[in-house]
Formats: structure tokens, C-alpha cells, sequence
């Protein structure tokens, strides 16, 4: 789209220029333009290809030409005014073309007012006085709104680039369908999901797994007693011996056996069958802790439209486009609250800076951006759906039909998808973070099987000795304590 802004100013700058001097001189009039561009950010870019496009245009169009220098500004304002002076003194340039930046802008201003050059800026924002301070000083129209128009003005073929389809375009011009994903989408920031680290030992299991834990060594300690304590003289005694003593029994079965302590087979069978149990368990959690140590989770820093205006939050977007008014009208953000950035490297900054809580990109860019930057932001909340990106036409264009079949060829044909990974491929990075992907607390019923064996076993062993000690006769008592005792000397033998 930049390319028919540029275009149109070089027939001005011919005429500015040349004026009405070259009537007896040769058609193959040459001017000397000079440009100053952040070639590290993505608009500088762009806008250097679109430059050099729009002079191979008007070059066919008119059998005329500039010759073009130039100059890389990084970002810095100083670097401008340094090369301003450069191209005017040392190439002669007879124009300028200038940064992205006001910082910039002012300074080259002041330059070519100096020496007397036009200089067209690409600044976003120019305050009416600086007309006046600088009469040299034009201003482009960043809005493609303003460039569709002049589009329509002077009825070109065709506009291939990142154009966006929104409605209030087609007034101008005609729309080809979207080759690109449609929508808007939020990047946040990551936070770490485990920031309060204090009771993060807690996390591997939910509340009802630990509650569930806690009744079945209390259940199992209280049957090893009440088997054991006819038993053992250590478990009688007052009431807070007895219930210190049971619950000693309960929690050291989490770490030892302890077989040879018990006199009761039934008890033996209860802890055998718990232990095994309690292995699995411990062994399970120790897992689980670690990766929860070792592998950070994380989840975005804001994760609706609604917190952002709770907040009162400061959301940024693509200098020039369509979004802020879209971010204005359509999603109620306050326009003091957007601000409008160069390039992707600039969002991110703003990101990490904490300038910006969100940054808004449509979905093409967004993919970009998350595979250049992916280990520090994230896609959130929805996505709202626009047009996506096309390519315009004169409105009544013949040539629209073809495009569209031939957009539809590809599509259809898996070409699209195929350059789209391509492109992200050189972006991609190694260590991704997926929010959705994290380890979550394991509830009881990933143990219930578990449970039951060791809650069924430890309820049989205690009504076997109840049965054995309430409702047996007094010979049969004897003949189960005969049974007991064969059993004790064969295992004694063992």
C-alpha cells in the first residue's frame, strides 16, 4: 500500500523539481532522491521495497527516473540528522523522504529547512505547527483510508500487499477474497503460574486427595490398634497414650512395614496391602513435585477485554492502521489508553516494559510475532473476526474473477498453508511455551482402585476380628486360637 502513497509524490517531486524546464530535454529526466529508513524494523522494510517499487512504476509510466540513496537511521534520531547532512552535501539529493519517528522527523525537518529540500514524512503524527516551523516539511497520509482514495483518483490495475478488508474501504475500491487467516487477536505477556511458591508442595494432589489420604492412615491406624492392642501392653493405657500410640502406627506405615511388631496376621495383611499402596503413592507424588520444580507453568497476564478496561490499561497496536478506530469504536477501549507502535520489535519491548498491558494484531501478524517472540508471550481471549488481508482492484475491475478462482486454486490446493509455515519457519523458536499445557493436581480418582484395596482389606481384617472375638464359642475360640498358633510356629520354622 505504501507504494502508491510514494508514487504519487514522486510525480509531484517531478514537477517540484523540473517544473516546466524540460519542454527541449531529454524524456530521460533524472532527479536525486534520498531516503532515511529504520531498515531493523519491519515498516522501515516495507517501506524501502514499496519506495523502490513506486520509481519502477514511474519509470513505466513515464519514461522518467531518480536515482535513490539510502541511508539506515536504526531508530535514532541523531543517525538522521547525521545522514540528512550527508545526502544533502555529499549526493546532492534534491528531496528526502524521512524516519517513522517524530524524534527523528523534527531533526531532519530543521536539516532540510536549512538547506532548502523538500522532505516527505512517514511520521504517524505531525503537529500543525511544525507546517510553519518547517515549510519544507510534507506530510504523508500513514491512514490506508487516505491512500485507497488517491488510489481511486487515478485508477491503477491492481494493489498487492498486506491489505486489510474492512468496510469502509469499499467505498474506494474492490476487495479480492481474504488469503489470509481473519480476525484480531490480543498478546499478552506470561506470568509463572507457581509465582507463591510457599505451599507449592501442596499442588501435586487436589484437597479431597490429601483429605482422602489423611482419613485412610487414620482408618488404617486405628485398625492395626484395636487388632493389636490385646496384643501389645504399649497400646493400653489412658486415653492420649492409646490415640498418640495409633496414630504413631498409622503414619509410620508410610515409610516402614514394621512386620515384625504386629502379633496379628490380620493386622500384617491390612499393612502389607497398605504400604504397597502408600509406595505408589509417595512415589507418585515425588514425581510430580519435581516436574512441577523443573518445569515452570505459566498463564497470560490478562485474559479478557473486560480486565483490560477494569484496569483502565494501556493496549498498543500497528502505527497507521485501521485498528486503533476499530479498538476505539467497536471494543470501547479509551483512545487515550492506545498507543500506536513501528514494528514488532517495539510492541515487544512495550510488552516486556510493562508500557503496554496488550498488544492487538491481526491474526497474520500475530502469528509472527508469537513465533518470533515465544517464550515470553501468549495469544489471549478471543479472537474477533474481520476481513483478513486482500488484494484491491478499481471498483468494476474485470480482472477480480480471475484473481479470486486463481486465490481459491491455491487455497484449495494446500499452496496457502505451505508458504504460510514456510514463512513462520525461520521465526520459529526451540523452547515454546503452551499455557494450556500443565501438570495438573491428581484427584482421587486416579487412585480409586487403590483406595478400595486398601480400605476393603483393612475393613475385612477388622471384622474378622471382631467376629473372632464376639460371636465364636468358647471352643471354637480355641480351635481358631489352635489355628493361630500352627500358623505362628510354621512361619516361626520358615
Amino acid at each position: 500500500m505504501h507504494k502508491f502513497a510514494f508514487l504519487l509524490w514522486f510525480i509531484n517531486m517531478h514537477v517540484i523539481i523540473h517544473g516546466n524546464t524540460a519542454d527541449n530535454e531529454s524524456s530521460d529526466v533524472k532527479g536525486i532522491i534520498g531516503a532515511i529508513l529504520d531498515s531493523s524494523s519491519r515498516i522501515g522494510q516495507e517501506h524501502a521495497v514499496a519506495i523502490n517499487l513506486a520509481l519502477e512504476d514511474f519509470h513505466q509510466k513515464n519514461n522518467l527516473s531518480f536515482a535513490l540513496h539510502v541511508r539506515n537511521s536504526q531508530g535514532d534520531p541523531l543517525l538522521a540528522a547525521t545522514a540528512a547532512r550527508d545526502l544533502i552535501d555529499n549526493q546532492k539529493v534534491q528531496a528526502i523522504i524521512g524516519p517513522q519517528t517524530w524524534a527523528e522527523t523534527s531533526l531532519v525537518a530543521e536539516v532540510c529547512t536549512q538547506k532548502s529540500i523538500p522532505f516527505l514524512s512517514l511520521a504517524d503524527a505531525t503537529p500543525e505547527w511544525a507546517m510553519k516551523k518547517w515549510p519544507f516539511l510534507l506530510q504523508s497520509s500513514p491512514r490506508q483510508i487516505m491512500q485507497m482514495k488517491a488510489i481511486a483518483e487515478i485508477n491503477y490495475d491492481a494493489v498487492v500487499g498486506d491489505v486489510t478488508i474492512v468496510s469502509t474501504r469499499y467505498e474506494y475500491a474492490s476487495f479480492t477474497q481474504p488469503f489470509t487467516d481473519t480476525g484480531l487477536v490480543m498478546v499478552v505477556p506470561v506470568k509463572s503460574k507457581t509465582g507463591g511458591r510457599t505451599w507449592l508442595f501442596m499442588k501435586p494432589f487436589t484437597k479431597l486427595m490429601w483429605i482422602l489420604i489423611l482419613v485412610i492412615i487414620f482408618y488404617n491406624g486405628f485398625v492395626v490398634w484395636m487388632i493389636e492392642r490385646n496384643h501389645c501392653p504399649e497400646l493400653k493405657g489412658p486415653i492420649l497414650h492409646q490415640t498418640t500410640t495409633m496414630l504413631w502406627l498409622a503414619f509410620c506405615s508410610l515409610f516402614s512395614l514394621n512386620g515384625d511388631r504386629l502379633h496379628s496376621n490380620l493386622s500384617r495383611v491390612a499393612m502389607v496391602v497398605w504400604f504397597f499402596v502408600a509406595l505408589i503413592i509417595t512415589q507418585i507424588y515425588t514425581a510430580s513435585l519435581a516436574s512441577m520444580l523443573i518445569v515452570e507453568q505459566f498463564e497470560p497476564t490478562v485474559d479478557s477485554i473486560q480486565q483490560l478496561k477494569n484496569n483502565n490499561a494501556i493496549v498498543g497496536c500497528d502505527r497507521g492502521s485501521y485498528l486503533q478506530r476499530y479498538l476505539q469504536d467497536a471494543l470501547g477501549i479509551n483512545a487515550e489508553n492506545i498507543k500506536q507502535f513501528d514494528s514488532q520489535e517495539s510492541h515487544a519491548n512495550a510488552l516486556r516494559n510493562k508500557k503496554i498491558a496488550a498488544v492487538f494484531l491481526d491474526v497474520p501478524g500475530a502469528k509472527i510475532f508469537l513465533a518470533k517472540y515465544c517464550k515470553g508471550f501468549v495469544q489471549a481471549g478471543p479472537i474477533y473476526k474481520l476481513g483478513g488481508y486482500g488484494f484491491v482492484f478499481p471498483r468494476g475491475s474485470p480482472l477480480l474473477p480471475g484473481v479470486n478462482q486463481a486465490l481459491l486454486n491455491i487455497s484449495e490446493s494446500g499452496t496457502l498453508r505451505d508458504l504460510e509455515n514456510s514463512m513462520l519457519a525461520s521465526e520459529k523458536c526451540k523452547d515454546i511455551i503452551d499455557p494450556g499445557a500443565e501438570t495438573t493436581s491428581l484427584s482421587p480418582a486416579s487412585f480409586m482402585v487403590l483406595f478400595i484395596l486398601t480400605g476393603g482389606t483393612s475393613t475385612t481384617a477388622l471384622l474378622i476380628y471382631i467376629f473372632s472375638e464376639s460371636y465364636l464359642w468358647p471352643g471354637q475360640r480355641t480351635m481358631w486360637s489352635l489355628m493361630m498358633a500352627v500358623i505362628k510356629h510354621w512361619r516361626s520354622q520358615k
